[in-house]
């Protein structure tokens, strides 16, 4: 397989993966702002595909725990895709992509214009060249799925964020009045957990 026949098969996955998206995302996302230059990391399922394939026009997701993307080095796919006029590269479990670090970092040096997102599972893989990255992307760490947005997914009700040390009393008394908390605690998280509520979850939802 050639370059370009592999940017069009990942146009097609990404495609698919973009008209699958949830319609209802997490609150969290939404205070979110992604620079030019960014790692995402945390943990399977909390929506870390999700969020970068929200938000970018004209950029290319690039799946490197893909097949498809085994056999290319990361800095050929990527000024491919840039050659063909993508503004940016999504590149989704980085770890898995040959000499990630290497090429990243020439990546962010001879595209100085162009949007190089990167996302993975926290592995200890990835955690051991962070630190030679850390000057040049910003890293969001993506956090499990919080009760406040399990609830908001779930049941349509975003509540404010309430201090449990020094809670608001009408702030209390509202979430009360609209659900039953203690239900939905044990009728839906213990059942599954929060970190098992994945994207795929709230996927189902829409």
């Amino acid at each position: 397989m050639i370059l370009q026949e592999l940017l069009s098969k990942l146009q097609e996955i990404q495609a698919r993966l973009v008209l699958n998206l949830p319609k209802c995302l997490r609150p969290y996302f939404d205070a979110l702002d992604l620079p030019a230059r960014l790692l995402v990391l945390g943990p399977r399922g909390v929506g870390k595909t999700t969020l970068t394939l929200s938000r970018p026009k004209e950029m290319l997701y690039i799946p490197a725990d893909n097949p498809l993307v085994a056999p290319f080095k990361l800095w050929d796919i990527c000024e491919a895709a840039f050659r063909a006029g993508y503004d940016g590269v999504i590149i989704d479990e980085l770890h898995y992509a040959r000499e990630w670090a290497v090429h990243l970092k020439a990546l962010y040096d001879a595209f100085p214009g162009k949007r190089i997102w990167a996302t993975d599972s926290s592995s200890a893989l990835l955690e051991s060249g962070v630190s030679d990255l850390s000057r040049r992307f910003v890293q969001i760490k993506v956090p499990l799925l919080s009760f406040r947005e399990f609830i908001a997914i779930k049941h349509d009700h975003l509540f404010p964020v309430i201090d449990p040390f020094n809670p608001d009393m009408p702030s209390v008394q509202g979430v009360i009045n609209a659900i039953n908390p203690l239900a939905a605690f044990w009728g839906n998280i213990c059942a599954k957990g929060f970190d098992h509520f994945s994207s795929r979850d709230i996927t189902r939802r829409g």
